[in-house]
Protein backbone atom coordinates (compact mmCIF):
# COMPACT_ATOMS: atom_id res chain seq x y z
CA UNK A 1 0.00 0.00 0.00
CA UNK A 2 1.40 3.81 -0.52
CA UNK A 3 2.02 5.91 1.73
CA UNK A 4 2.13 9.25 0.07
CA UNK A 5 1.07 11.08 3.64
CA UNK A 6 3.69 9.46 5.87
CA UNK A 7 2.26 8.44 9.35
CA UNK A 8 -1.71 8.51 9.76
CA UNK A 9 -3.11 8.72 13.19
CA UNK A 10 -5.77 5.45 13.92
CA UNK A 11 -8.83 6.43 16.08
CA UNK A 12 -11.49 4.58 18.31
CA UNK A 13 -14.02 3.13 15.98
CA UNK A 14 -17.41 1.37 17.02
CA UNK A 15 -18.72 -0.61 13.89
CA UNK A 16 -22.71 -0.01 14.28
CA UNK A 17 -22.35 1.55 10.66
CA UNK A 18 -20.40 2.92 7.88
CA UNK A 19 -20.44 6.39 7.33
CA UNK A 20 -19.20 8.48 4.44
CA UNK A 21 -18.88 12.14 4.14
CA UNK A 22 -19.29 14.67 1.39
CA UNK A 23 -18.82 18.01 1.60
CA UNK A 24 -19.75 20.42 -1.78
CA UNK A 25 -17.84 21.78 -4.37
CA UNK A 26 -16.21 25.93 -4.38
CA UNK A 27 -13.19 27.01 -4.56
CA UNK A 28 -11.51 27.34 -0.95
CA UNK A 29 -8.57 26.91 -0.10
CA UNK A 30 -6.87 23.34 0.43
CA UNK A 31 -8.40 21.56 3.55
CA UNK A 32 -6.14 20.15 6.34
CA UNK A 33 -6.32 16.45 5.83
CA UNK A 34 -4.38 15.35 8.90
CA UNK A 35 -5.83 12.52 10.69
CA UNK A 36 -6.86 15.06 13.66
CA UNK A 37 -8.39 17.44 11.07
CA UNK A 38 -10.16 14.37 9.11
CA UNK A 39 -11.95 13.31 12.46
CA UNK A 40 -12.94 16.11 13.62
CA UNK A 41 -14.63 17.34 10.02
CA UNK A 42 -16.49 13.67 10.32
CA UNK A 43 -17.47 14.76 13.71
CA UNK A 44 -18.90 17.82 13.38
CA UNK A 45 -20.44 16.99 9.56
CA UNK A 46 -23.10 14.10 11.66
CA UNK A 47 -26.55 15.01 11.84
CA UNK A 48 -27.54 14.72 15.57
CA UNK A 49 -30.27 11.67 14.62
CA UNK A 50 -27.15 9.52 12.94
CA UNK A 51 -25.87 6.54 15.41
CA UNK A 52 -23.12 7.57 18.16
CA UNK A 53 -23.40 11.58 17.21
CA UNK A 54 -23.39 11.97 20.82
CA UNK A 55 -20.79 10.12 21.55
CA UNK A 56 -17.15 9.88 21.92
CA UNK A 57 -15.27 7.67 19.76
CA UNK A 58 -13.47 5.00 21.54
CA UNK A 59 -9.27 5.41 22.37
CA UNK A 60 -7.78 2.56 20.19
CA UNK A 61 -4.99 0.34 21.69
CA UNK A 62 -2.05 -1.52 18.77
CA UNK A 63 -2.06 -5.23 18.47
CA UNK A 64 -0.13 -7.05 15.99
CA UNK A 65 -0.89 -4.87 13.01
CA UNK A 66 -4.05 -3.97 13.95
CA UNK A 67 -5.58 -0.98 16.37
CA UNK A 68 -8.27 -2.34 17.76
CA UNK A 69 -11.33 -0.37 20.59
CA UNK A 70 -12.89 -2.21 22.99
CA UNK A 71 -16.25 -1.39 24.67
CA UNK A 72 -18.17 -3.43 27.23
CA UNK A 73 -20.68 -5.05 24.42
CA UNK A 74 -18.09 -4.96 21.07
CA UNK A 75 -14.62 -5.11 19.77
CA UNK A 76 -13.15 -3.27 16.73
CA UNK A 77 -10.13 -4.56 15.15
CA UNK A 78 -9.09 -2.08 12.44
CA UNK A 79 -6.01 -3.61 10.26
CA UNK A 80 -3.69 -1.15 8.59
CA UNK A 81 -3.38 -2.31 5.49
CA UNK A 82 -7.20 -1.50 4.18
CA UNK A 83 -7.15 -4.39 1.89
CA UNK A 84 -7.53 -6.46 5.08
CA UNK A 85 -10.71 -6.75 7.07
CA UNK A 86 -12.47 -4.54 9.48
CA UNK A 87 -14.05 -6.94 12.16
CA UNK A 88 -16.83 -5.77 14.64
CA UNK A 89 -17.56 -8.94 17.62
CA UNK A 90 -19.46 -9.33 20.36
CA UNK A 91 -17.49 -9.00 24.05
CA UNK A 92 -19.78 -12.08 25.04
CA UNK A 93 -18.56 -14.26 22.58
CA UNK A 94 -20.72 -16.75 20.51
CA UNK A 95 -22.22 -14.65 17.84
CA UNK A 96 -21.23 -13.86 14.68
CA UNK A 97 -18.33 -11.17 13.60
CA UNK A 98 -19.46 -8.87 11.37
CA UNK A 99 -16.48 -7.99 8.99
CA UNK A 100 -15.83 -6.39 5.52
CA UNK A 101 -13.31 -4.70 3.80
CA UNK A 102 -12.92 -0.81 2.50
CA UNK A 103 -13.49 0.35 -1.11
CA UNK A 104 -10.82 -0.47 -3.49
CA UNK A 105 -9.65 3.26 -4.03
CA UNK A 106 -5.38 2.51 -4.05
CA UNK A 107 -5.75 3.94 0.00
CA UNK A 108 -2.50 4.13 2.07
CA UNK A 109 -1.38 2.17 4.99
CA UNK A 110 -2.54 3.65 8.18
CA UNK A 111 0.31 3.54 11.02
CA UNK A 112 -1.33 2.11 14.49
CA UNK A 113 -0.83 5.33 17.34
CA UNK A 114 -2.14 4.34 20.89
CA UNK A 115 -4.32 6.49 22.09
CA UNK A 116 -6.04 7.74 19.06
CA UNK A 117 -9.81 7.87 18.11
CA UNK A 118 -9.66 6.86 14.52
CA UNK A 119 -7.85 5.73 11.58
CA UNK A 120 -7.63 7.59 8.52
CA UNK A 121 -6.74 5.82 5.50
CA UNK A 122 -5.57 8.11 2.69
CA UNK A 123 -5.82 8.46 -1.32
CA UNK A 124 -5.55 11.52 -3.71
CA UNK A 125 -9.21 12.65 -3.89
CA UNK A 126 -10.87 10.54 -0.76
CA UNK A 127 -9.67 9.66 3.02
CA UNK A 128 -12.06 7.04 4.78
CA UNK A 129 -11.92 7.04 8.57
CA UNK A 130 -12.65 4.25 11.01
CA UNK A 131 -14.04 4.84 14.96
CA UNK A 132 -14.76 2.86 17.14
CA UNK A 133 -17.99 3.28 18.99
CA UNK A 134 -19.82 1.80 22.51
CA UNK A 135 -22.35 0.20 20.03
CA UNK A 136 -20.29 -0.16 16.51
CA UNK A 137 -18.80 1.36 13.99
CA UNK A 138 -18.77 4.44 11.85
CA UNK A 139 -16.71 4.31 8.43
CA UNK A 140 -16.90 7.59 6.85
CA UNK A 141 -16.02 9.03 3.37
CA UNK A 142 -14.75 12.37 3.34
CA UNK A 143 -14.49 13.32 -0.58
CA UNK A 144 -11.74 16.09 -1.75
CA UNK A 145 -12.95 17.21 -5.25
CA UNK A 146 -15.61 16.33 -8.05
CA UNK A 147 -13.12 13.51 -9.37
CA UNK A 148 -13.28 11.14 -6.72
CA UNK A 149 -16.15 8.64 -7.10
CA UNK A 150 -19.47 8.55 -6.62
CA UNK A 151 -19.47 4.65 -5.48
CA UNK A 152 -18.08 3.00 -2.80
CA UNK A 153 -17.95 -0.69 -2.41
CA UNK A 154 -17.75 -2.69 1.03
CA UNK A 155 -17.63 -6.28 0.41
CA UNK A 156 -18.51 -8.18 3.56
CA UNK A 157 -17.90 -11.69 5.04
CA UNK A 158 -21.36 -13.62 4.86
CA UNK A 159 -21.51 -16.45 7.74
CA UNK A 160 -21.99 -19.45 5.77
CA UNK A 161 -25.59 -20.08 4.96
CA UNK A 162 -26.11 -16.24 5.68
CA UNK A 163 -27.49 -13.12 3.72
CA UNK A 164 -27.27 -9.32 2.60
CA UNK A 165 -30.32 -7.90 2.81
CA UNK A 166 -31.21 -4.37 1.77
CA UNK A 167 -35.23 -2.59 3.28
CA UNK A 168 -37.49 -0.95 1.52
CA UNK A 169 -36.08 1.48 4.27
CA UNK A 170 -32.85 2.27 2.90
CA UNK A 171 -31.36 -0.03 5.97
CA UNK A 172 -29.03 -3.19 5.22
CA UNK A 173 -28.72 -6.29 7.47
CA UNK A 174 -26.36 -9.00 7.55
CA UNK A 175 -27.96 -12.39 8.49
CA UNK A 176 -26.80 -15.89 9.51
CA UNK A 177 -27.94 -19.22 7.97
CA UNK A 178 -30.82 -19.00 10.28
CA UNK A 179 -32.13 -15.58 9.18
CA UNK A 180 -31.05 -14.22 12.28
CA UNK A 181 -28.90 -10.49 12.34
CA UNK A 182 -25.15 -10.08 12.38
CA UNK A 183 -25.08 -6.36 12.44
CA UNK A 184 -26.49 -3.50 10.65
CA UNK A 185 -25.81 -0.87 8.01
CA UNK A 186 -28.02 2.33 8.94
CA UNK A 187 -29.52 4.19 6.43
CA UNK A 188 -26.70 6.36 4.98
CA UNK A 189 -26.49 10.05 5.18
CA UNK A 190 -23.86 12.58 3.41
CA UNK A 191 -23.37 16.56 4.17
CA UNK A 192 -21.01 18.98 2.18
CA UNK A 193 -18.56 21.64 3.49
CA UNK A 194 -22.08 23.79 4.05
CA UNK A 195 -23.74 21.24 5.70
CA UNK A 196 -26.41 20.41 2.73
CA UNK A 197 -27.72 17.30 2.59
CA UNK A 198 -26.85 14.98 -0.81
CA UNK A 199 -28.37 12.21 -1.06
CA UNK A 200 -27.00 9.07 -0.71
CA UNK A 201 -28.33 5.10 -0.78
CA UNK A 202 -27.39 1.43 -0.30
CA UNK A 203 -28.07 -1.01 -3.15
CA UNK A 204 -26.97 -4.55 -2.47
CA UNK A 205 -24.48 -5.86 -4.88
CA UNK A 206 -24.09 -10.04 -3.86
CA UNK A 207 -22.11 -9.98 -0.60
CA UNK A 208 -20.87 -6.37 -1.58
CA UNK A 209 -22.81 -3.17 0.14
CA UNK A 210 -22.42 -0.29 -2.80
CA UNK A 211 -23.20 3.64 -1.45
CA UNK A 212 -23.46 5.95 -4.00
CA UNK A 213 -23.27 9.77 -2.97
CA UNK A 214 -24.13 12.05 -5.34
CA UNK A 215 -21.76 14.95 -4.72
CA UNK A 216 -21.26 16.40 -8.61
CA UNK A 217 -23.80 18.47 -8.46
CA UNK A 218 -24.26 22.25 -8.77
CA UNK A 219 -23.61 23.90 -5.49
CA UNK A 220 -21.82 21.42 -3.87
CA UNK A 221 -19.08 22.86 -1.30
CA UNK A 222 -16.24 20.37 -1.08
CA UNK A 223 -15.14 18.49 1.21
CA UNK A 224 -18.20 16.17 1.26
CA UNK A 225 -18.96 13.44 3.96
CA UNK A 226 -20.63 10.35 3.62
CA UNK A 227 -21.62 8.19 6.57
CA UNK A 228 -22.59 4.26 6.36
CA UNK A 229 -22.57 3.35 10.47
CA UNK A 230 -22.35 -0.50 11.09
CA UNK A 231 -24.54 -1.25 14.23
CA UNK A 232 -24.10 -4.73 15.71
CA UNK A 233 -26.64 -5.36 18.52
CA UNK A 234 -30.06 -3.85 19.31
CA UNK A 235 -30.25 -5.62 23.04
CA UNK A 236 -27.81 -4.46 25.38
CA UNK A 237 -29.01 -7.23 28.43
CA UNK A 238 -32.58 -8.66 29.82
CA UNK A 239 -33.88 -10.13 32.93
CA UNK A 240 -37.07 -11.89 33.80
CA UNK A 241 -39.22 -10.83 36.98
CA UNK A 242 -42.19 -12.54 38.25
CA UNK A 243 -45.30 -10.23 38.37
CA UNK A 244 -48.22 -10.73 40.95
CA UNK A 245 -51.89 -10.08 39.91
CA UNK A 246 -53.00 -6.57 41.24
CA UNK A 247 -56.51 -5.99 42.92
CA UNK A 248 -57.94 -5.12 39.59
CA UNK A 249 -56.69 -7.54 37.56
CA UNK A 250 -55.10 -4.87 35.22
CA UNK A 251 -51.75 -6.84 35.88
CA UNK A 252 -52.34 -9.91 35.26
CA UNK A 253 -49.86 -12.87 37.43
CA UNK A 254 -47.07 -13.89 34.61
CA UNK A 255 -43.41 -12.88 33.71
CA UNK A 256 -42.28 -9.49 32.82
CA UNK A 257 -39.16 -9.51 30.52
CA UNK A 258 -36.93 -6.16 31.11
CA UNK A 259 -35.36 -5.53 28.33
CA UNK A 260 -32.35 -3.03 27.91
CA UNK A 261 -32.06 -1.46 25.01
CA UNK A 262 -28.69 -0.45 23.39
CA UNK A 263 -28.11 3.14 22.81
CA UNK A 264 -28.16 1.89 18.94
CA UNK A 265 -31.51 0.57 18.77
CA UNK A 266 -32.72 4.30 21.05
CA UNK A 267 -31.19 5.84 17.83
CA UNK A 268 -33.62 3.90 15.83
CA UNK A 269 -36.96 4.40 17.78
CA UNK A 270 -39.52 7.01 16.48
CA UNK A 271 -37.56 7.89 13.46
CA UNK A 272 -39.73 9.73 10.78
CA UNK A 273 -39.08 7.28 7.95
CA UNK A 274 -41.89 5.40 6.98
CA UNK A 275 -41.57 1.86 8.44
CA UNK A 276 -38.01 2.07 9.27
CA UNK A 277 -38.41 1.63 12.86
CA UNK A 278 -41.01 -0.97 12.60
CA UNK A 279 -38.27 -2.94 10.47
CA UNK A 280 -35.62 -2.39 13.49
CA UNK A 281 -38.09 -4.04 15.45
CA UNK A 282 -38.68 -6.97 13.65
CA UNK A 283 -35.18 -7.80 13.67
CA UNK A 284 -34.43 -6.43 17.05
CA UNK A 285 -37.32 -9.19 17.68
CA UNK A 286 -35.26 -11.74 16.35
CA UNK A 287 -32.08 -11.03 18.34
CA UNK A 288 -33.80 -10.89 21.73
CA UNK A 289 -35.72 -14.08 20.75
CA UNK A 290 -32.70 -16.29 19.89
CA UNK A 291 -30.73 -14.71 22.93
CA UNK A 292 -33.89 -15.43 25.31
CA UNK A 293 -36.24 -17.54 24.56
CA UNK A 294 -36.20 -20.19 27.21
CA UNK A 295 -36.76 -18.01 29.98
CA UNK A 296 -40.11 -17.53 31.62
CA UNK A 297 -43.21 -19.17 30.39
CA UNK A 298 -42.27 -19.01 27.17
CA UNK A 299 -45.75 -18.50 26.24
CA UNK A 300 -47.75 -16.07 24.52
CA UNK A 301 -44.67 -15.08 22.54
CA UNK A 302 -46.97 -13.13 19.51
CA UNK A 303 -48.06 -10.30 22.15
CA UNK A 304 -44.59 -10.01 23.51
CA UNK A 305 -43.11 -9.57 19.39
CA UNK A 306 -46.07 -6.63 19.55
CA UNK A 307 -44.79 -5.13 22.81
CA UNK A 308 -41.08 -5.38 21.75
CA UNK A 309 -41.52 -3.76 18.20
CA UNK A 310 -44.06 -1.61 19.61
CA UNK A 311 -41.05 -0.08 21.62
CA UNK A 312 -38.74 -0.29 18.75
CA UNK A 313 -40.91 1.90 16.53
CA UNK A 314 -42.73 4.26 19.04
CA UNK A 315 -40.58 4.62 22.58
CA UNK A 316 -39.34 7.74 22.29
CA UNK A 317 -42.94 9.25 20.78
CA UNK A 318 -44.44 7.67 23.96
CA UNK A 319 -42.07 9.11 26.65
CA UNK A 320 -40.00 11.66 25.20
CA UNK A 321 -36.81 10.05 26.55
CA UNK A 322 -34.88 7.29 26.95
CA UNK A 323 -36.57 4.67 29.86
CA UNK A 324 -34.09 1.78 31.83
CA UNK A 325 -36.51 -1.09 30.24
CA UNK A 326 -38.79 -1.79 27.89
CA UNK A 327 -41.18 -4.45 29.92
CA UNK A 328 -42.43 -7.22 27.58
CA UNK A 329 -45.03 -8.85 29.85
CA UNK A 330 -46.05 -12.42 28.86
CA UNK A 331 -49.59 -12.12 30.87
CA UNK A 332 -50.81 -9.58 28.40
CA UNK A 333 -54.17 -9.93 26.21
CA UNK A 334 -52.80 -10.39 22.61
CA UNK A 335 -55.12 -9.24 19.57
CA UNK A 336 -53.04 -7.70 17.03
CA UNK A 337 -49.84 -5.04 16.57
CA UNK A 338 -52.39 -2.13 16.22
CA UNK A 339 -54.22 -3.06 19.12
CA UNK A 340 -50.98 -2.84 20.93
CA UNK A 341 -49.75 0.18 19.51
CA UNK A 342 -53.32 1.75 20.78
CA UNK A 343 -52.86 1.11 24.19
CA UNK A 344 -49.04 2.24 24.19
CA UNK A 345 -47.37 -1.05 23.74
CA UNK A 346 -49.17 -1.93 27.25
CA UNK A 347 -52.70 -3.78 26.00
CA UNK A 348 -55.21 -4.77 28.53
CA UNK A 349 -54.38 -8.01 30.67
CA UNK A 350 -56.09 -11.56 30.00
CA UNK A 351 -57.75 -12.64 26.73
CA UNK A 352 -56.76 -15.88 24.99
CA UNK A 353 -53.18 -16.67 24.64
CA UNK A 354 -52.34 -18.11 21.60
CA UNK A 355 -49.55 -20.77 22.30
Amino acid sequence: MRNRYGKTLIASVLLSSLTVVGLESVAVAEPDRNADSVLQRVNSAAPSTAPSSDETALTLSPVADTVVGDSTENTTAIPSDPANEIELSSTAGGEASLKLTLPDLNLEDASVDSGATGAVFASDTVDVSVQAFEEGARIATTIYSASAPETFSYPVSVPAGGDVESTSDGMVVVTDSAGDPVGYFAIPWARDADGRTLQTNFLVDGDTVKQTVNHRVAGVSYPVVADPYLGKNLIKSTAWSWIPRNSTGSIGAGYTLRVTATDWAWKNSSQGYAGYSYTVGTYGWKELYKKRKNGGLNVNLDTMRDQFICHQEYALSYYGKKRPTWNLDEWRKDRSYWWTVRYACNPPAGGKWRY
